[in-house]
């Protein structure tokens, strides 16, 4: 699966979440502007994602045409699951879907 995105993220140790993000698929969506955006994190082996910690990931959207226009370097983003779960940035951007 190629990404369309590279993200960093933080999960909060107080979100409400009581475990790591562990396995070798996750999905959320991704809250970018006001709007929140399905995506899949590219994942190339088991992962332990920890509370607390920082990470780096690659991400798919299941909508890249509405997703990638409104994403640039270093726009915050947050990780949902029912509620805020993580904060982090856009680091990097490999699709090019231009607004119309």
């Amino acid at each position: 699966m190629k990404p369309d995105a590279r993200i960093c993220f933080t999960l909060f140790p107080d979100s409400g979440r009581t475990s790591p993000i562990r396995g070798d698929k996750y999905g959320c969506p991704l809250l970018i502007n006001g709007s929140h955006y399905d995506c899949r994190f590219v994942l190339p082996e088991v992962v332990d994602y920890k509370l607390g910690f920082n990470y780096e990931v690659d991400v798919k959207f299941f909508r890249p045409d509405l997703a990638v226009p409104e994403l640039h370097k270093d726009l915050p983003i947050e990780l949902w699951e029912g509620r805020p779960i993580g904060r982090g940035k856009i680091l990097k951007i490999y699709t090019d879907f231009q607004k119309d």
